[in-house]
């Protein structure tokens, strides 16, 4: 029994949108998170933008990185 290509295609790109859409937010909610928890803990103010700011500029790295690495492999 064999598996339409529709099927592989529709996997293919389901998975490449998971890992964009887990790259870009991830980084941003973490740095969010720890942010708030250590301005709590701490009693400051600040680290919940630094982190978020640096969770942002991570997801657009590692987006980049996806896209490198995705026209690499349409070059081939």
């Amino acid at each position: 029994m064999s598996v339409p290509k529709n099927s592989i295609m529709f996997i293919k790109y389901a998975d490449k949108a998971w890992e964009i859409a887990s790259a870009v937010l991830a980084p941003p909610l973490l740095g969010l998170a720890a942010g708030h928890f250590l301005d709590q803990r701490l009693g400051t103010e600040y680290f919940t933008v630094g982190l978020l700011v640096l969770g942002i500029l991570s997801g657009l790295w590692a987006l980049v990185k996806i896209i490198r690495k995705t026209t690499e492999n349409l070059i081939e």
